[in-house]
C-alpha cells in the first residue's frame, strides 16, 4: 500500500525519482476512481460501478476485480493488460494528497522503487535548488491538478443522477467455476436503475443531458456487458495462481504496435 508524504524542502532537497515501469501500486485495487472525460476510453475494457464515500454520496469507478485484495487488469510483471490505464494511476510515485488545513498539496509515495530519498546517477530530479517541483514534474502536477478539477465535475454529475433517484443497489452474482458454489457475489457496488431513466420526464433528460450527466448513466449501463469479460478474466486468473510457475501471457505492447490511449497526460 502507498505510503503517501507531503513533499518538503527539508525531507526530499536530494530526493530523485524515475519513470514507473509498471504499476505494482494498483496490484491489489478492487475498483479505482474514473472521471467523466475518461469514460469513451474505459467503456471498451471495464464495468463502470458506483461506490459509496464517507460523505454519504456515490463516486463513479471501475470494477477491476471480483474480490478485494486483486487486480484482474495488473500481471505479474506489473504491468496493465489492456490499452487504457485510469488516469488515477498515471501520475505515481506522485499524488494530490489533503493537508491538515484542507489544502492539497504535493505528495509521494516514499516507499516506492521509482522514487529514491537520495538521487539516484539516472533520476530526475524531485526538487530544485530553490526547493520547488523539479522541471520534470510540472507537466505532471498540470495534470494532477486537471484530475482534481474533473473528479469535482463528476462526483457533482453523479449527485445529479442521485437527486435523480437512478441509482440503486447492483447485487453482482457471477459463476466462477463447475462447483454448485462457485459464484462470486459482490455487495456494496450501484448502478444506474435503467427502467427509472426511461420514466424520467423529458425535460429532466434534457436537462441530465446538458449536464453531461446522462452519458455517466448510459455509459454505466453499456459497461454492463463488460462483466462477462471480468468473469472470464477472473476464472484464468485463478487457474494460474493456482500453478507453480506464472502463465506465459501475451505482450500487450507488441499486440498494440506500442500504442495506447493512456499517455501519461491526456483523458
Amino acid at each position: 500500500m502507498p505510503n503517501w508524504q507531503a513533499l518538503s524542502k527539508e525531507k526530499h532537497a536530494k530526493a530523485g525519482w524515475v519513470s514507473p515501469t509498471g504499476y505494482p501500486q494498483a496490484k491489489t485495487d478492487a475498483i479505482a476512481p474514473l472521471l467523466v472525460a475518461e469514460l469513451s476510453h474505459a467503456l471498451a475494457y471495464y464495468p463502470i460501478v458506483l461506490a459509496p464515500v464517507e460523505n454519504g454520496g456515490f463516486r463513479l469507478n471501475v470494477l477491476l476485480s471480483l474480490e478485494s485484495g486483486s487486480n484482474l487488469f495488473v500481471n505479474y510483471q506489473d504491468k496493465w493488460m489492456v490499452p487504457y490505464v485510469p488516469a488515477v494511476y498515471r501520475s505515481y510515485p506522485f499524488n494530490m494528497m489533503l493537508s491538515e488545513e484542507g489544502k492539497h498539496v504535493l505528495a509521494v509515495d516514499v516507499e516506492s522503487a521509482f522514487f529514491h530519498e537520495q538521487a539516484e546517477s539516472s533520476d530526475q530530479a524531485v526538487l530544485d535548488d530553490e526547493g520547488q517541483p523539479g522541471e520534470s514534474l510540472k507537466p505532471m502536477i498540470g495534470f494532477m491538478q486537471q484530475r482534481l478539477l474533473q473528479q469535482q465535475q463528476t462526483d457533482a454529475l453523479v449527485l445529479q443522477l442521485v437527486e435523480k433517484g437512478l441509482v440503486e443497489e447492483w447485487p453482482i452474482q457471477l459463476k466462477v467455476g463447475p462447483a454448485e458454489e462457485d459464484v462470486r457475489k459482490l455487495g456494496g457496488l450501484f448502478r444506474i436503475n435503467e427502467r427509472k431513466l426511461q420514466e424520467l420526464p423529458e425535460s429532466d433528460i434534457s436537462a441530465l443531458a446538458k449536464s453531461g450527466a446522462l452519458s455517466i448513466a448510459y455509459a454505466q449501463l453499456f459497461s454492463q456487458a463488460r462483466l462477462k469479460e471480468m468473469q472470464a478474466r477472473f476464472i484464468q486468473f485463478k487457474q494460474q495462481t493456482q500453478t507453480a510457475a506464472p502463465v506465459e501471457q501475451v505482450d500487450l505492447d507488441k499486440l498494440f504496435d506500442g500504442e495506447s490511449d493512456s499517455d501519461v497526460f491526456s483523458f
